[in-house]
Parts: C-alpha cells; structure tokens; sequence
C-alpha cells in the first residue's frame, strides 16, 4: 500500500479474512498434522486466531494440538499468556477459553442482594426470583470453574505456568463451593501436580547426580506419607521425566528454557563463515554452561536436530566447510571439543582434527593440507 492511501475498514476485513483462509489457517493445520481434521470448531479457531497472532503456531500449543485434547491446547495457549510481559494476556485467556468450548468472558458473578430487608418483607414474591438467579449464577460458576481447572491442570501436565488470575479464581469458587466433589478432586490434583512439578524444576537445577538423589530421597519419604503426598511424589517423577526427556531430545533449547544458557540460533552453513563460527562458538559456550549445570564437563554441543546436518558437512562437505568446523570446534573447552567430535562421529581421531582446527588461525594452508590429505586417506582405506 503506498504511502497516504487510505483502506475502508470493508476492504480491511475482506484482506484479514483472506489471509486467515489462505495464510494462517493452512499454516496452523499443517502445524498440527493429521490431528487437525479431528479438532472441535471452536479449538481449530483459537489454534488460528494464535497462529496469526505469532506469525506460526509455537510449540507447546503445537504439542498439545496434536493430542486432540481441547483442555491440553486450552492449557498450552494459556501458558503464553506471559509472553512479551503480559501484554496479550487477556487475549490468550480468550483464546484458551474458546479452544476448550467455553465462553471467553470472565468469571461468571453471583448477583449481590439488590433490596433491603424492609422492601422483602413488603413484597416477598421477589425473593424466590433472586434466589433462583443467585443459584443459577453459581451454577454457572462451577460450569466456569471446572472448564478453566482442565485448563490449568493441562498447563501444569505440559510443565507450563497457568494463568495466575483464573487459576486464584477457580480455587476461590472451590472454596465458596465446597459441596461440588467434582470441583473439588480437580483443585486437588491442581495442587497436587503444582507441588511435583516444583520439586522437579527443583531437581531439574541441580546436577544430573544431586537431582536423582534427590528425587530419591523424595520417592523414599513417599513410601510412608499419606495418599496425598504419594500423589504428590508421582507427580513430581512424571515432571522430571518429561524435562529428562526434552533435556534428551533437543538440550539446546532446554537448556536455554532453564535458564542455564541464552537461547543460541540454529547452524546455518549457507551463512557467512563468520556468522557460522560466531553460530558454533555460541553452541559451544552454551555446553559449557549446560555442562557446568549439570555437572557434566563432556557435554557435545549439537542437539540431535542438528548431528545429521554437521555429521554430512563433516564428512562430505567443502574442504573449506570441513575446515571451518573443525577450527570452530577447536575453540571448544577440551571436553565438549572431544564430546562434540564424538557425536559427529570423529571421535576416534579426536586429536587430529583438534590440531587441524587450531591450526586454521595461524597455519590455514597446514591446517588445509591436514584436511586434505586425511580425507584422501580415509577415501583410499573405503
């Protein structure tokens, strides 16, 4: 649009409606895969409405998508509530609400008393219609509490905060209400999962060794405790497995998640060498720190998205790849140096392509020649 054209608010929304039909909503069921098809109306929307409001769906929203259940993406989408500071809370509170098929407005009120004593006595018929008002308002505050306690107990299985102001609503209706059993089991596992996963984030921060001791020793005070604290306990195991787990799968990210490190950029090798060694220089700081947190010094530096994509650089890529990796991996701590050459399957010859590596500042034509000449050799043994 040219500078000082001015769109009627018609064209706008026939060009925003044209976006979510041809953009965001193939977009976000293409995110979500074979699941999609099978997701209620109301769910697929708020999936869209998130979709366009991040540009694609994030991850988490994603991962619970694909579960089909409505409660988990109502839980993942309020668990971003707190995203950019807060500033689209009210919104993802929104979202969540309609992904779990409930109203996106707030908690429903108990209408207050609105006559006085005086003017009940003088007119009592209009007590009966108040008081089936107030119950019927109640009512709809458990239907209200019940839906957002799925959604706070799917944020919390997704190892997600929920939101802080719905969840004190839910408990205060809870307390208000305490004949509802069902209401009432679900604050109980809300609290119960809330208390787990404390303790494994707890134990996520220490060292590898000192967390299992320490899910241990919890796991051993279970053993005599009361059924409360016993759930409580397996709560706490499936939390940290679930981190043990995403720590496996792509520990990169994680690591950035819990903190240990900031979040460091995917390799990219058709980037400027530069940016690519500043890339692979950060991967490296940053297994340092996962490495120090966890109490592993031989921490690699790749997580398993991108083994495949160095390990074919490594082996097949440019002598100019090759030896730019290699003086980047150099530059590594000794440990994560020899862990990172041994996930990309140069662990045995470990020192050589070390000294090829640190060569390539001072002595690139040695360093080239070193390259060269081991990639002939390993040719010739093949």
């Amino acid at each position: 649009m040219a500078p000082g054209m001015q769109v009627s608010r018609e064209d706008a929304e026939r060009g925003l409606a044209r976006r979510i039909n041809t953009e965001f909503l193939p977009k976000a069921a293409q995110t979500v895969g074979g699941a999609w098809d099978g997701l209620p109306q109301a769910a697929k929307e708020a999936l869209v409405s998130v979709t366009y409001n991040y540009g694609s769906l994030p991850g988490s929203v994603a991962e619970a998508a694909r579960t089909g259940d409505v409660n988990a993406i109502a839980g993942a989408i309020r668990g971003l509530a707190g995203h950019n500071g807060g500033v689209n809370a009210s919104r993802r509170n929104q979202e969540a609400a309609h992904a779990a098929g409930g109203s996106s407005g707030g908690v429903p009120q108990v209408p207050t008393m609105p006559w006085t004593a005086e003017q009940l006595k003088a007119n009592p018929h209009l007590l009966p219609d108040w008081l089936a008002a107030a119950a019927g308002a109640s009512d709809r505050q458990v239907r209200w509490a019940t839906m957002q306690a799925d959604g706070v107990i799917a944020a919390l299985k997704h190892d997600q905060r929920p939101n802080e102001e719905s969840t004190a609503a839910v408990l205060q209706i809870a307390r208000t209400n305490p004949t509802e059993a069902g209401l009432a089991e679900k604050i109980k596992q809300i609290s119960t999962l809330a208390a787990g996963s404390e303790i494994a984030r707890a134990a996520g921060n220490m060292t590898d060794a000192a967390g299992a001791s320490f899910l241990s020793r919890v796991h051993q005070l279970a053993q005599g405790a009361s059924l409360y604290h016993q759930a409580i306990e397996r709560d706490a195991q499936e939390a940290a497995k679930r981190r043990r787990t995403r720590l496996t799968n792509d520990p990169v990210a994680e690591g950035a998640d819990r903190g240990w490190h900031p979040p460091v950029p995917p390799i990219d090798f058709s980037a400027p060498p530069d940016r690519i060694a500043q890339v692979i220089a950060a991967h490296g700081d940053a297994a340092r720190d996962r490495g120090a947190a966890r109490g592993n010094p031989l921490e690699p530096a790749l997580g398993p998205p991108e083994v495949a994509q160095v390990k074919a650089i490594a082996s097949q890529g440019t002598v100019d790849q090759r030896l730019l990796l290699l003086s980047s991996i150099a530059q590594m701590p000794e440990g994560v140096r020899n862990a990172t050459l041994q996930q990309i399957g140069m662990g045995g010859e470990a020192a050589v392509f070390a000294f090829a590596g640190g060569l390539a500042q001072e002595a690139p034509d040695i360093a080239r020649s070193l390259v060269v000449g081991h990639a002939a050799m390993t040719a010739k043994e093949g």
